[in-house]
């Protein structure tokens, strides 16, 4: 696929393999991981190493507990005292919001 790689393995500096994007000395190479991190590399660096692109907007939302309230409300204090309730900002008083799995869920700042 291509001429032949040297390169160590980060967890060990003092071993080399040697590796050509089809086959790899590494212990997964040998025994017979189709495509170990040092191949993936080489084919990434050719561009040969299939990329699938997952659009967001095409990703099915995840409901998680909204983190900014209890339920929906808020607790309003005065005085340092709690006064009443609120709907929560973050959620609109649902108790949940919906995120996509990659997207770190929104907290109000």
């Amino acid at each position: 696929m291509g001429r032949p790689r040297r390169g160590s393995p980060s967890s060990q500096l003092d071993v080399i393999y040697r590796y050509d994007g089809e086959h790899c000395a590494c212990a997964a190479g040998v025994a017979g991981d189709p495509v170990c991190q040092h191949r993936a590399v080489v084919r990434f660096t050719l561009g040969t190493l299939p990329v699938v692109v997952v659009h967001i907007e095409e990703m099915e939302p995840e409901i998680v507990p909204c983190h900014s309230c209890m339920h929906g409300k808020v607790e309003e204090f005065t005085s340092g005292h709690i006064s009443g309730f609120a709907l929560c900002t973050v959620c609109g008083g649902a108790g949940s919001v919906a995120v996509v799995a990659d997207e770190p869920a929104r907290i109000a700042a």
